[in-house]
């Protein structure tokens, strides 16, 4: 595909971005008139939302915890570390929340991490077993249609993870080859979307596995040439694999991404103390921690900062 320059931020004029930058996925699910209709105080967003049986909070207090969906093997997002307890990103961003309602409702309240999978995350959502889902999930159209997302954290793309001696270098290279993914995820949807277009001829056959390691362990095994999801959760696979430095990664520059926290719909209190506690986390710099703490250049997982996220960053970066 081809690359349009761009301009950078400050200082960084020169820089070349991508055809899938910040802005044009931003547009792509709507997200510039979600930005401004999101950020509102929760007292205002209380004041302008429906009257519905229970809010989160109402539900939160009532129960004394805070339930939230969380990752164990979405390294470095939400997983499990050596001792059994829960961490990554996600789930000290879910640390930061729970002080927050924990302040706003004026009580104390336990902290509930449910482990979830890309097939459960939503239904258990909505059926009320968690208050929250907070790991990886991408704001895709058709999940905005089920659940409402909370501003967003991270900005990516759709990678594939290939042996080191793989000739692959792009998504056509695919072509009439075994790819693997994750069940749950809309990488089969667009490949398919390729396949049915005749632009991927002969068609790229799609495995879905139960989850990323059981993925990364069949390309491990020769049983898929490519593995694709998220470029942090490969660097991620390849940063716990045996020998690291058999595997690398790609760019196929097919989708742009956005991840983001996912809520209830028609519950805008909640979604905007959410929201607040994000654009705290950025304006305080405890965010550029953490990241620097799961994905920075002497974390496992060293995921650079690219113009995308410095644009995520800018434009949440609000003054008090």
């Amino acid at each position: 595909m081809e690359k349009t320059n761009k301009p950078g931020l400050e200082g960084e004029s020169s820089e070349s971005l991508s055809r899938r930058n910040f802005f044009t996925s931003a547009a792509t699910i709507g997200f510039a008139a979600a930005a401004g209709a999101q950020l509102l105080s929760p007292d205002t967003a209380q004041a302008q939302a429906p009257a519905c049986p229970e809010t989160t909070l109402d539900k939160i207090k009532r129960m004394s915890e805070f339930s939230v969906g969380a990752r164990q093997g979405v390294f470095p997002f939400g997983y499990l570390d050596k001792d059994n307890n829960w961490t990554g990103i996600s789930t000290e961003i879910v640390r930061e929340v729970h002080k927050a309602i924990e302040k706003e409702l004026k009580t104390s309240v336990k902290l509930n991490l449910v482990p979830v999978t890309s097939q459960t995350r939503i239904p258990l959502l909505l059926n009320g077993t968690v208050d929250m889902d907070a790991g990886s999930t991408v704001i895709t159209q058709a999940r905005a249609k089920v659940v409402d997302f909370c501003i967003p954290f991270l900005g990516t793309g759709l990678h594939l993870l290939l042996p080191a001696g793989s000739r692959i270098k792009g998504w056509k290279d695919l072509a009439g080859k075994r790819m693997g993914t994750v069940q749950g995820a809309f990488d089969p949807e667009l490949y398919a979307d390729l396949n049915k277009s005749g632009k991927m001829n002969p068609p790229v056959e799609i495995v879905a596995f139960r989850d990323h390691p059981d993925g990364f362990q069949a390309l491990v095994n020769g049983a898929v040439v490519a593995y694709s999801t998220d470029g942090p959760i490969l660097a991620g696979l390849r940063a716990r694999a045996a020998k690291p430095q058999d595997w690398k990664i790609i760019d196929p520059e097919l989708s742009s991404e956005l991840y983001a926290f996912a809520v209830r719909p028609n519950d805008s209190k909640f979604r905007a103390l959410v929201d607040a506690t994000f654009v705290d986390l950025f304006h305080s710099g405890r965010f550029m921690k953490l990241y620097n703490q799961f994905l920075g250049p002497s974390s496992q997982v060293p995921f650079p900062i690219d113009a995308n996220m410095k644009a995520l960053l800018y434009l949440f970066d609000l003054p008090k």
